[in-house]
Parts: structure tokens; sequence; C-alpha cells
């Protein structure tokens, strides 16, 4: 860890880093809605929503998150193992 954790907007140029992480982290389920189309299509739905945390140039955590007009959403909330703990 290079020790300062910076966290910007989700861009889908985040993807390929995202479904990694996804992939990695026990519990969270991609389902077939979770592919770069979908995701593309999700994040102009809910612009500014989610983020993601970058180490240097490696994505460490994945925040995304929506809205229905009423309410707000988490649908997938991803930390890398090796930085849980570290208030991310």
């Amino acid at each position: 860890m290079s020790g300062k954790i910076l966290t910007r907007e989700f861009c889908i140029d985040d993807y390929d880093a995202a479904l990694e992480l996804w992939q990695r982290v026990e519990g969270l389920e991609v389902a077939e809605g979770d592919d770069k189309e979908g995701v593309a299509q999700f994040v102009a739905r809910n612009p500014e929503l989610s983020r993601v945390a970058i180490d240097g140039s490696t994505v460490v955590g994945v925040a995304m998150c929506g809205h229905d007009g009423r309410r707000g959403h988490i649908y997938h909330l991803a930390i890398d193992p090796a930085y849980r703990r570290y208030g991310l």
C-alpha cells in the first residue's frame, strides 16, 4: 500500500479492474447485467454516484450506487481484502 488512497468517480474505463476485483471478493455475485454494456448503461442512468478507490494506478475498491427516483441503493461494494480495515 502506497499510503495515499484516492477516490474518484467510477468511469467505464475502470470496468475491467472493477470486474477483476468483484470476481475476487468472496460473497459478491457478478450477474448477467454486470457486463461492460450493462454497467455503462447503469452509470449513465446514475451519474456521479459510483466511486472507485485507487492506490497509485490500482483499483482497490469499488462502490456501484444508484437510485430509482425515491431511494438510493448500493449495488456492489467491494474492497480488495488487502486494503480492508483502513477506513475505505
